[in-house]
């Protein structure tokens, strides 16, 4: 993604704040000073005042063809922000407010956003690569045609959000929870998603399509002990990647490739489609959980690889 940004009018910020403060709700074509500080301006209590006074969602603010580059705007009240054609690089934003907020054709590289509330927003061919993304509360946003290459979701809540033609290589998940999370064309290899909570992604029948999982890529993803319970995994590619000690329990896995994915301790027990399964003879299966009825069927797929039995058989509890 890059802005190609029309002709801007350097303001400084004195002008910007008191062109908000004026009741201005669209700041086009404008740059401010790289590394403008709102928090620290002598009228940032009173703009915030006024922020948390709008109704944006009658009225919002509008950011379009600006360059904001590495401006400071911690814990400001912008939901519904409509963000078009800018350049955010390296702001910060860490704890912002910016419910239902839209964002589209706009660089947010390395920007801070830690602990930022972006419930139902929405990102259309959006940089968010390296950005800091710890503990955001993005709960049902969107994301297509975004790049976040390396950026950092750790411990974020991602439930409900959807993404689409999304980059995620590299990307941090630890602790995060994408619980009925919709996923088609997801790249997420070697990303970091350990201990993250995948549980029922792709259920969503509203959303879902007749192949919902085709195009997600977990290549050489780190899921060591996620939740992946109930999770719909057709057609994703879990090449080289980990997933010890993960609960795919009553996962859907047909047609998903787990070539040289090492499944150590995983859980098993109730997967779906394991017949039509890829690669499992290639996986790692060591005190992997199954169900002692399905037995017969994981070393005929496993054999003659495995030449022993790396399988715990579990049977139904009362």
């Amino acid at each position: 993604m890059v802005c190609h940004l029309p002709a801007v009018r350097k303001i400084s910020l004195d002008e910007m704040i008191g062109f908000i403060l004026r009741g201005n709700r669209e700041i086009v074509g404008m740059e401010l000073e790289e590394g403008a500080g709102f928090n620290m301006h002598d009228r940032y209590e009173e703009l915030q005042h006024y922020f948390e006074r709008q109704h944006f969602d009658r009225n919002p603010l509008a950011i379009r063809g600006s360059r904001l580059r590495g401006v400071y705007l911690q814990g400001a009240h912008l939901p519904y922000l409509v963000v078009e054609n800018s350049d955010l690089s390296d702001a910060n934003f860490c704890g912002t407010v910016f419910d239902h907020a839209t964002f589209e054709h706009t660089s947010l590289r390395m920007s801070q956003l830690f602990g930022a509330s972006l419930a139902s927003t929405h990102f259309n061919d959006v940089n968010l690569t390296h950005a800091d993304l710890v503990r955001v509360k993005a709960t049902a946003a969107v994301l297509e045609n975004v790049e976040a290459m390396g950026s950092n979701w750790h411990e974020a809540n991602l439930s409900h959000v959807r993404m689409h033609l999304t980059d995620m290589s590299a990307a941090g998940f630890g602790g995060a929870s994408l619980e009925r999370a919709y996923l088609s064309h997801v790249n997420f290899q070697t990303a970091r998603l350990r201990n993250a909570n995948l549980s029922y992604i792709n259920q969503d029948s509203e959303f879902s399509p007749q192949k919902p999982y085709e195009g997600v890529d977990f290549r050489g993803a780190d899921l060591h002990e996620a939740q992946l319970y109930r999770a719909r995994l057709m057609h994703a590619v879990l090449v080289g990647s980990i997933l010890s000690g993960a609960d795919l329990r009553k996962a859907h896995i047909g047609e998903a490739d787990f070539r040289g994915c090492d499944l150590t301790d995983a859980d098993l027990r109730g997967v779906i489609g394991v017949s039509m399964a890829l690669g499992l003879e290639y996986a790692v299966f060591d005190h992997t959980k199954i169900w002692k009825s399905q037995a017969e069927i994981w070393r005929a797929l496993t054999e003659p690889h495995h030449k022993r039995d790396r399988f715990t058989l579990c049977t139904y509890q009362r």
